[in-house]
């Protein structure tokens, strides 16, 4: 009952009251249908509206009637496409009414028509899949359903696309639960649920617990099976025909827990419900539920009664209650000869279960080998698809790269020329002092390292200006900055031709001469007298005079001396030259300037 109550077609109406139909008539079927009364026009979205309405409300009849005009309506107005879809309700309508047979006829006639119409088509494997599993076919039923799963995925999400999925994976459940194969139905359920949320859907998610509730007693976890129905029964605005349903798993509950009298009560209201929707044929479903509460409180004689007089045939649980009944009442006979029944037709029933296993494993690995298979082709497609589009194009592509290697060899000529200039700036930037416009530390440790090479005199001066720190601190940051200035400018005009001038860094330049240590000691004294006179700002400098000897191990050792000998001038009052010892006496001159 739970299945026939959900499988609708979707709706492709003009706004507001004929927009996503189906998911109105899902929603509030009752406040829908009173709006779709109100409307004076009779046109055939109405119609279509009405049944889809009358349908979640439970009302059959009526729902396959307002659809027969709905397609009348739209044949006489030749609407394929509309057509399509009424026709497609009306296979759901006649699902509903529990006539599988009659709809599987219906979906035959109706397939050779929905070539080239993949949204139609995805619901009329639905369909199949729906009536199919109604006729116990399970194996293609599983790949019908699968397919429709598939196709519906391929669709735009949409509110109406994810409600059907989730009806689709909701019927798998239930396939899946009727072949005792729990953990994958219970799986689908919640996949079902998922969506169903995400979708604000009430009744739909009320159906879906209470298909999980069903499971739950199959489980043989009554207590928790009866906790998610209550709950159920306590959801507002909860259609009759799902109450009923409700009911009706409530009752398996309560009996499955001995609760007998709360159990009666539910089916009589389940009951009162198929009786007012005009269904009361589904009232036959619940007579083993309501045979077995006779049964539990000590009623047998009315409980065999009600199984023996019951129409259609018995179930296998049915019937071995029924075998329970005539040997507590005495007759055994019947009783044996029911027993009988009954293990012939669970064995039968057992066979058929495996087989079932079997097929639903079997329809798994078909799909998914067509799956694989499709994927197969369609990659195939895709790559001849490229082949063919690299060939057409390939042309245009050579025409294409041709002007770009034009336009790319101008560019690269502009590129070359800035970058040459580029390359200018950044390495006047790498080795010239921005302030003073001599060669830096980088540069003169370069040359240097050369000059070193040539084993030939080398004399170096570190020159630092005196107090530095005041002057900046007194004058300014300016200030200090023109007095490194005057400074090398004062360098500029007062080395020798044979020299390397460099700032060394902050307040501190290097000079390299290719001279004894005494020539360069007279010459810093020279240098350092005409920077005491000089004025704005006035000023004075120490010197370090270093020369190259045969102890030197390295150029970073007669830098070292040289730098020794500057700090010497410092500690020893500052406007100075200091000649730096040889290298044997390099530690006795540490200790003086510490």
């Amino acid at each position: 009952m739970a299945l026939v109550l959900l499988w609708m077609t979707q709706l492709q109406a003009a706004p507001p009251l004929f927009e996503e139909a189906e998911l109105a008539a899902a929603r509030d079927p009752v406040g829908y249908l009173q709006r779709l009364d109100a409307e004076p026009h009779q046109e055939m979205e109405l119609f279509h509206a009405r049944s889809l309405a009358k349908a979640a409300l439970g009302r059959h009849p009526e729902a396959l009637q307002d659809n027969a005009r709905a397609r009348a309506l739209a044949s006489a107005r030749q609407e394929t496409m509309r057509l399509l879809d009424f026709r497609l309700q009306q296979i759901a309508l006649t699902l509903d009414t529990e006539a599988p047979q009659q709809a599987l006829k219906l979906l035959a006639q109706l397939e050779p028509d929905l070539v080239g119409h993949p949204v139609q088509l995805s619901e009329w494997h639905a369909l199949n899949g729906l009536a199919l599993y109604r006729t116990q076919q399970l194996k293609e039923a599983i790949g019908e359903l699968k397919t429709a799963y598939h196709l519906k995925q391929q669709e735009p999400e949409t509110p109406l696309s994810l409600l059907q999925c989730a009806r689709l994976l909701m019927t798998l459940g239930n396939l899946y639960a009727d072949l005792s194969l729990y953990q994958e139905s219970e799986t689908y359920y919640q996949d079902a649920l998922r969506l169903m949320v995400r979708l604000n859907e009430p009744n739909s998610q009320a159906i879906i617990k209470a298909n999980i509730a069903r499971l739950y007693i199959d489980m043989d976890q009554p207590a928790r099976a009866k906790k998610l129905l209550d709950a159920l029964l306590g959801t507002p605005g909860l259609s009759p025909d799902y109450r009923a349903i409700v009911l009706g798993y409530q009752a398996m509950a309560f009996n499955a827990l001995a609760e007998w009298g709360s159990a009666w009560r539910s089916l009589n209201e389940a009951q009162t419900i198929y009786q007012g929707l005009g269904y009361p044929q589904a009232g036959s479903r619940l007579t083993e539920t309501r045979a077995r509460t006779l049964q539990g409180r000590g009623e047998k004689q009315l409980a065999l009664q009600l199984l023996t007089t019951r129409p259609g045939p018995t179930s296998i649980e049915g019937k071995a209650l029924q075998a329970r009944l005539l040997a507590d009442l005495g007759r055994y006979p019947e009783a044996y000869r029911v027993m009988t029944e009954y293990m012939q037709s669970y064995k039968q029933h057992f066979n058929q279960t495996l087989s079932q296993h079997a097929s639903a494993f079997q329809a798994e690995m078909e799909l998914a080998r067509s799956e694989a298979n499709n994927r197969a082709l369609q990659q195939e497609n895709d790559r001849k698809r490229q082949q063919l589009l690299y060939q057409q194009s390939a042309r245009y592509y050579q025409l294409l790269l041709v002007v770009l290697l034009a336009g790319a060899l101008i560019l690269l000529g502009f590129a070359t020329r800035r970058l040459h200039r580029n390359a200018r700036h950044l390495y006047k930037l790498a080795t010239f002092d921005q302030l003073t416009g001599l060669p830096n530390r980088r540069a003169l440790l370069e040359q240097l390292e050369q000059q070193w090479q040539l084993n030939e005199p080398l004399t170096l001066l570190i020159i630092d200006i005196d107090h530095f720190k005041q002057i900046n601190d007194r004058h300014g940051h300016q200030t200090g900055d023109r007095a490194i200035q005057k400074l090398a400018q004062a360098l500029k005009s007062w080395a020798p031709d044979l020299q390397q001038i460099g700032r060394w860094g902050g307040e501190e330049f290097l000079v390299a001469m290719p001279l004894d240590g005494a020539t360069c000691w007279r010459l810093a004294e020279q240098l350092r007298s005409r920077i005491e006179y000089l004025a704005a700002p006035h000023m004075t400098i120490s010197i370090g005079v270093a020369e190259r000897c045969p102890a030197d191990d390295s150029l970073s050792q007669l830098i070292h001396r040289a730098d020794m000998a500057m700090y010497q001038a410092k500690r020893q009052g500052r406007n100075q030259t200091i000649l730096a010892a040889a290298p044997d006496m390099l530690s006795e001159l540490t200790s003086s300037v510490a």
